[in-house]
């Protein structure tokens, strides 16, 4: 995925174009299976920064990118402490 992008249009589940504007990209491996993913870290462009959220970025049977949200509460806490370390010394 491009890491240069600066906001990711997509659609909800109703079909809605919904804006996200991405904070940042960054790897991590997950600490269950040892594999390593992309993450990209996303607030709605209706709300602030301070409602930020993280996408996991995968790639469809066709190799294109596809964003994919976290629903392993151990992978999302692993994720939420990458990013606090990454990005503490940004605040």
């Amino acid at each position: 995925m491009d890491k240069d992008l600066k906001q990711i249009e997509l659609y909800d589940e109703d079909g809605n174009l919904v804006k996200l504007n991405v904070v940042a990209f960054f790897d991590m491996v997950n600490p269950d299976t040892e594999e390593k993913s992309e993450y990209v870290i996303v607030y709605d462009d209706e709300y602030t920064e301070d409602d930020i959220f993280a996408l996991k970025v995968g790639v469809d049977e066709d190799g294109d990118d596809l964003l994919i949200p976290i629903d392993d509460e151990v992978e999302l806490a692993a994720v939420q402490e990458a990013y606090d370390t990454i990005f503490a010394d940004e605040e």
